[in-house]
């Protein structure tokens, strides 16, 4: 009898080690899995915030190769103060010339 129950109890134990050696070989993939899963899940998410980025850094490029004319009063103020670059320029010479002609005349 005793061996029968030792028998009884080996069997059970190979039963129970055969159920559960699946279930636990099952939770360990599952586990890994889920752990790959977030692995690309940030993956994902960094490369939606680098997309982002380039987008952004590449419309910042494309309105710095194609600057946008002034506005009117910009185009104004502008031609007015290369004609006033242009007055000074000619005072500037014209100053020049009456200091050369004062110099090269003889004093008395």
């Amino acid at each position: 009898m005793a061996t029968t129950k030792l028998k009884t109890g080996v069997m059970s134990a190979i039963v129970v080690a055969s159920v559960a050696a699946p279930l636990l070989v099952q939770h360990q993939a599952q586990a890994r899995l889920r752990d790959q899963d977030e692995a690309l899940r940030q993956q994902t998410d960094k490369m939606a915030g680098l997309k982002a980025e380039n987008e952004r850094l590449s419309n910042l490029h494309a309105q710095a190769k194609s600057p946008r004319p002034p506005s009117d009063d910009q185009f104004r103020e502008l031609m007015r103060l290369r004609g006033e670059v242009g007055r000074l320029r000619k005072d500037a010479q014209e100053l020049a010339k009456a200091n050369t002609e004062s110099s090269c005349e003889p004093s008395l």
